[in-house]
């Protein structure tokens, strides 16, 4: 079975406003959240790997609004 790249999208497919211009703020991007599963995948302890986890996904929701919370948790079981 191949991947299709949408499997791997953990922000929705909404279009938004683009930031002001002088903003310094960026938010997180999808490769960002994809290498950071990755190494979540690649941790030992299972409660460990859910308490980073559970961290992260307040993070990125704060980081992100259109962060997908529960495409990045069924990422992290594949």
């Amino acid at each position: 079975m191949s991947l299709d790249m949408y499997d791997k999208d953990f922000i929705m497919d909404t279009k938004v406003d683009k930031k002001p211009e002088n903003s310094i703020n960026e938010a997180f991007t999808r490769q960002h959240y994809i290498k950071i599963a990755d190494v979540i995948k690649k941790m030992k302890g299972v409660e460990d790997k859910e308490s980073v986890t559970d961290a992260l996904v307040e993070f990125f929701k704060n980081d992100n609004k259109l962060f997908d919370e529960q495409r990045f948790r069924d990422y992290l079981k594949k």
